[in-house]
């Protein structure tokens, strides 16, 4: 922000409060901070320079506000909503990507789990919420 500051240009300071609240969640639920707030914040769109997406985050977030976008309007078709979606579930797309974002961290967490050998090593004011989940499964068949 101080950067933007210096050149002059606005910042969009919901963009700021977004990054930190999904690095503050991603840092309760799953152990480990995305650091989107280390990425680029963009520019106005009237501004000469132009802002390009490319942390990793930044796909998620956007993922994952598309997905919320494209689930409300099914609300409205009720168990027809299928037939809106007939072509293609355009949810699905969005679910994927998130997917591809939160795998490796449950991957990482039974990952843990299974070098622990089973043991739990996690108290009850201690370790994520992904820490405790992990340790009420038998690591089979979670990531699809």
């Amino acid at each position: 922000m101080k950067e933007r500051f210096k050149e002059g240009v606005a910042v969009d300071v919901q963009d700021v409060l977004s990054r930190f609240t999904m690095d503050t969640a991603t840092e309760f639920l799953f152990g480990q901070d995305v650091e989107s707030l280390s990425a680029d914040l963009p520019y106005p769109s009237t501004y000469k320079k132009s802002s390009l997406g490319t942390h990793p985050s930044d796909k998620f977030a956007l993922a994952f506000s598309r997905a919320q976008e494209y689930t409300f309007p099914r609300g409205f078709y009720g168990k027809l909503w299928p037939l809106v979606d007939f072509w293609e579930d355009i949810v699905a797309t969005q679910k994927e990507v998130t997917w591809e974002f939160i795998n490796p961290l449950i991957q990482a967490a039974l990952d843990k789990k299974k070098a622990a050998k089973g043991v739990c090593d996690v108290n009850r004011d201690d370790g994520t919420l992904l820490d405790h989940l992990v340790q009420q499964t038998d690591g089979t068949n979670i990531i699809s």
